[in-house]
């Protein structure tokens, strides 16, 4: 599979071994065999699809807010949504942010931009992703 997924994605932006004390805001759990670290929204839209194609689950991970992984690790690929995919903008009274978009980033922004109604997301750790899952 591995050897499948490079032709898909960067060999920069898979890893293997990866310990996710590192990717929650626990700080426990074991390794995950594979993860997949995406830069662009076409990247993300490849990896998606060839995990699709050749019928392998996976999990989507974002700020690992409110996220307990065992001590055995993950099997799964894993699917890292991080900064690269958090780009927020704002269109006069609208707000437009990828899944990667911290929920307290928002929450800055609408407020820097007169914007109501997102101001209980300011202290909650998560992304937006990780909300709408």
């Amino acid at each position: 599979m591995l050897e499948e997924l490079l032709k898909v994605v960067s060999c920069d932006h898979v890893k293997t071994n990866v310990p996710m004390s590192k990717y929650t805001t626990f700080r426990t759990g074991g390794n995950a065999d594979i993860m997949i670290c995406p830069t662009t929204i076409e990247e993300l839209k490849s990896v998606v699809k060839f995990f699709a194609e050749v019928k392998i689950p996976y999990y989507v991970l974002g700020n690992g807010s409110n996220l307990l992984v065992s001590d055995n690790g993950i099997k799964r690929p894993i699917i890292f949504i991080g900064k690269e995919i958090a780009e927020i903008e704002v269109f006069e009274n609208c707000i437009s942010a990828r899944a990667g978009a911290k929920l307290s980033a928002v929450a800055r922004i609408a407020a820097e931009n007169s914007l109501t109604g997102f101001e209980f997301a300011a202290g909650i750790p998560g992304t937006i992703g990780g909300a709408l899952i």
